[in-house]
């Protein structure tokens, strides 16, 4: 053991778990605002919802978290505005005329 605490291995040990957790916890949350405000609220009408209220059950979130993000996708809550990540691409000028049409 060489003189090192058992509560300090535990301690860094938790940080790195949480900080995981976190992190799967950020990239749910986005999803479920992200889908409540493009399909509204009910997770029966919203497929989307629906999927990614599994997903977070899926990671033991909370439901207090899952029912915030729902709120905070259809404007019950104050908070900031999610938007659907997009992605751009750089492509050969040939290949953008035979895209634009």
């Amino acid at each position: 053991m060489s003189g090192h605490s058992k509560w300090s291995t535990i301690k860094r040990k938790k940080a790195v778990t949480d900080a995981r957790r976190g992190k799967v916890f950020t990239q749910v949350i986005r999803e479920i605002t992200v889908a409540a405000k493009m399909g509204g609220g009910s997770s029966e009408t919203n497929a989307r919802l629906r999927f990614a209220i599994d997903k977070a059950k899926a990671c033991n979130m909370p439901a207090d978290n899952i029912k915030r993000a729902i709120q905070k996708g259809t404007g019950e809550l104050p908070g900031s505005i999610m938007k659907m990540p997009c992605t751009k691409h750089m492509v050969p000028v040939a290949l953008l005329s035979l895209l634009k049409l």
